[in-house]
């Protein structure tokens, strides 16, 4: 019996190493309870992965294309993609709402509650925290919707995924080129009385039949 071929395990994307990408978002959920260079501090690990997955990808296209003419401006579009890609949905984004959460949160229970500071510092942290898991697969959807990460092999198959998701709107009609000709004839033979568009119902700004 044949068996397949096992997949290749990504190191940055199936292994533990792929949460070291959310080390910011722990970062903001905790930056009411810590010093803010220790934000910052994570946020540099997280663009560390980041630098790390991009040049992972850039050396795997360089493998890929071997001596193809071209080479050295697929390898850097994909170090390119993938930073890119990786830097939106993994680290600002993620990061940004984060921040926000946790601020809202911190501002409201000021507003609603009388708990001691540290009390609704912790609570603030725990909201953060908790959100993290909730965000990362909206934020990795609409980053893909937007084209970006799309030149690698896992690139392709996230912007397949995402378009699918995103796409709501029916594809655009082609308009038929005789209907075209015949509001073109219609306009030239009833002049500012004819309405482009109308087909064969024929309107007139004056309302005559």
């Amino acid at each position: 019996m044949a068996t397949s071929p096992k997949k290749e395990t990504d190191l940055y994307r199936d292994t533990w190493v792929r949460f070291l990408g959310y080390a910011n978002e722990v970062g903001e959920a905790f930056r009411a309870l810590v010093p803010v260079g220790l934000v910052w501090a994570t946020y540099g690990v997280a663009t560390a992965y980041v630098t790390a997955d991009a040049i992972d990808k850039g050396k795997k296209a360089a493998v890929a294309h071997g001596e193809s003419p071209g080479k050295s401006t697929r390898v850097a579009t994909a170090v390119v993609d993938t930073f890119v890609w990786q830097a939106l949905a993994s680290v600002a984004i993620p990061g940004f709402t984060i921040n926000r959460v946790c601020a809202a949160s911190l501002f409201l229970l000021a507003k609603t509650t009388r708990w001691p500071l540290p009390v609704r510092k912790w609570t603030t942290t725990a909201i953060g925290l908790s959100t993290i898991p909730f965000i990362i697969k909206p934020i990795d959807r609409q980053v893909t919707c937007k084209g970006v990460h799309h030149s690698t092999p896992v690139g392709h198959e996230r912007l397949l995924a995402g378009l699918q998701l995103c796409s709501s709107t029916p594809p655009v009609q082609k308009i038929d080129t005789k209907e075209e000709e015949t509001e073109e004839a219609n306009a030239e033979k009833w002049g500012n009385q004819w309405e482009p568009g109308d087909g064969l119902f024929l309107t007139f700004k004056k309302g005559i039949i």
